[in-house]
């Protein structure tokens, strides 16, 4: 958590009961446990803090145990207009047990309250499509239509599929059937998904049999202070097509800089003036994109 500056980590199957968790925040000062888990031979879920990234003195959190050692929500604000509401889960190895489970998550989070853009994330045992799992399979069309409800009602993304379409990602391997899945997975609610960026998968080394799936969440409403330099979003930079068009913008200015057509500081200015106009206009294509790909995954 030091290395990457993760703020907050949700951890599953974490075997902690009480007086474990206590013991371990009082040897770690850096990070703060926040657990739902009784048993220190099975099941469990977490939220590890970073003190070194967030500040608990400012920052103001609740926890809600949604499923004791199942499913937990904790919900940290900050300043104005910041807000997280983050969905921990372990979703049971049983298909019965699993269907029960998503149905009592998609219950309590309409019971509790304030639930608007949560951020649900976890091991959930299963995964949505074929490609997720080597060798290639379907995984039961019955905890599948159980885990639509909840997506279409949250307008759930899977933000890592969303950001690399057909590419191929595990997050766990079986040893014992030489087969590979992604079943750890982060889901953003739309509104939620637009401040998001730089999804990945990484590795955990030792630590955890699993990969651990990130993102970086960016805040809302990073202020413009009068007329000083003018930024467009991070999250444009990952979006190919603007790369690529900023890319020949970059070498034409180059070229134009080399045949001495103009003073550098013109080119420079012109430059400058380009990608940002590019910026903007694959903004909103990117919108449109992000907006036309979701639609159609809610309507399978």
């Amino acid at each position: 958590m030091r290395q990457e500056r993760i703020a907050v980590l949700a951890v599953q199957e974490t075997h902690l009961t009480e007086q474990l968790t206590e013991q371990a925040n009082a040897e770690n000062p850096t990070i703060m446990i926040i657990s739902n888990s009784t048993q220190s031979n099975k099941e469990g879920v977490a939220y590890i803090i970073n003190r070194r990234e967030l500040n608990l003195e400012i920052a103001r959190y609740t926890h809600e145990i949604l499923i004791p050692n199942r499913a937990s929500r904790l919900k940290l604000s900050w300043g104005t207009d910041n807000e997280l509401d983050l969905i921990n889960v372990y979703m049971p190895n049983e298909p019965l047990e699993k269907i029960q489970c998503i149905q009592t998550v998609e219950q309590k989070l309409s019971e509790a309250e304030g639930v608007e853009n949560p951020i649900i994330m976890g091991d959930w045992n299963f995964v949505e499509e074929a490609i997720d799992r080597s060798p290639m399979h379907e995984d039961d069309n019955r905890i599948k239509d159980a885990f639509r409800v909840l997506k279409h009602k949250y307008n759930l993304i899977d933000g890592w599929r969303m950001n690399n379409d057909e590419d191929i990602g595990f997050t766990f391997s079986a040893r014992d059937t030489n087969s590979l899945s992604r079943i750890d997975r982060i889901y953003a609610a739309k509104n939620a998904y637009l401040y998001t960026v730089d999804w990945k998968i990484q590795a955990t080394g030792k630590i955890s049999d699993h990969e651990m799936v990130t993102v970086d969440i960016l805040k809302k409403g990073l202020p413009y202070i009068g007329n000083g330099m003018k930024t467009f979003p991070i999250d444009i930079l990952q979006y190919q097509p603007f790369v690529k068009e900023s890319a020949i913008e970059i070498y034409i200015q180059q070229k134009a800089m080399v045949r001495n057509e103009a003073g550098s500081q013109t080119i420079w200015n012109n430059l400058q003036a380009s990608v940002m106009e590019l910026a903007n206009k694959h903004r909103k294509q990117r919108l449109k994109d992000l907006d036309k790909k979701y639609n159609s995954q809610k309507n399978e």
